[in-house]
């Protein structure tokens, strides 16, 4: 019987993520069309894993913070969190003790920030 649930909730699993995955991919097309333009389906797939485990590593787990997380990618770069031009992402993305809403929260701060040319 243990077995059988195991079976059922990694189908499950796989299903949400399969339905994000089409859900994301469509939102970054819509989104961002010109810097989607030339990628694939697959290739925005990919993107979307990738920026899943990426997000996951900085406690990013909410379903519309990692939709956030993956905008991020999208407009700054699928590095930006490692990018020397936007070193405050990496240095909020790595800041302790805050959860994944407020990472992507002080994000969204200090962009608005930049282009008030606050910052």
């Amino acid at each position: 019987m243990l077995k059988m649930r195991k079976q059922v909730m990694m189908a499950f699993r796989r299903m949400m993520l399969e339905q994000f995955e089409d859900e994301t991919v469509l939102h970054l097309r819509s989104a961002f069309p010109q810097k989607t333009e030339a990628s694939s389906e697959q290739e925005l797939r990919a993107l979307v894993r990738k920026g899943i485990a990426r997000a996951d590593g900085y406690g990013v787990l909410l379903v519309d913070d990692v939709q956030h997380y993956l905008e991020y990618m999208v407009d700054y770069g699928e590095d930006f969190d490692r990018d020397p031009a936007v070193s405050w992402a990496g240095e909020i993305l790595r800041t302790e003790g805050i959860d994944g809403t407020e990472k992507m929260d002080r994000l969204d701060d200090q962009v608005e920030l930049e282009q008030e040319g606050l910052a």
